[in-house]
């Protein structure tokens, strides 16, 4: 709950950088106000950006966010019903440089079980070699010290 009598005046810095949250809180009264507040909490965020730089989309991309059956991030085995048929197949997933989501499938009946497999991997890994391995400049940008309720 919030209660405006009690709340303080501060700035609050959160960035999240190669999995970790950092959140930094920068009342107004500790700081000798408002402005030197905000020295302090851009000082801090500079800090944390610099130490912690934000990966590429290509490092990105390879980060595991959840466990994958297949091993291989990006590689899936699917089972799609049509029209009363099963189709099995390795689906490959990633996103091109316009951050378009580009998949591509590779049918089990075709190919076999492991070739399909070893197609869908090869396919993602050429999608992700056409990504440039450095972070774009936009990305560096992030927001800046905002005020917030330091309960």
């Amino acid at each position: 709950m919030f209660y405006p009598e009690q709340a303080v005046a501060c700035f609050r810095v959160k960035l999240y950088r190669q999995g970790a949250m950092f959140q930094e809180y920068f009342p107004f009264k500790n700081h000798g106000g408002e402005e030197g507040a905000l020295v302090a909490a851009k000082r801090y965020w500079k800090e944390v950006r610099d130490s912690f730089p934000k990966l590429s989309r290509k490092q990105s991309a390879q980060v595991e966010r959840r466990k994958s059956r297949s091993g291989v991030i990006g590689v899936t085995r699917v089972t799609q019903k049509r029209k009363g048929f099963e189709y099995d197949f390795w689906r490959a997933t990633w996103t091109d440089r316009r951050c378009a989501r580009r998949t591509r499938v590779f049918s089990i009946n075709k190919y076999g079980e492991t070739e399909a497999r070893k197609k869908a991997e090869a396919a993602r890994l050429k999608g992700l070699d056409d990504f440039p391995d450095e972070t774009p400049n936009k990305s560096l940008q992030a927001t800046a010290a905002v005020p917030a309720s330091c309960d």
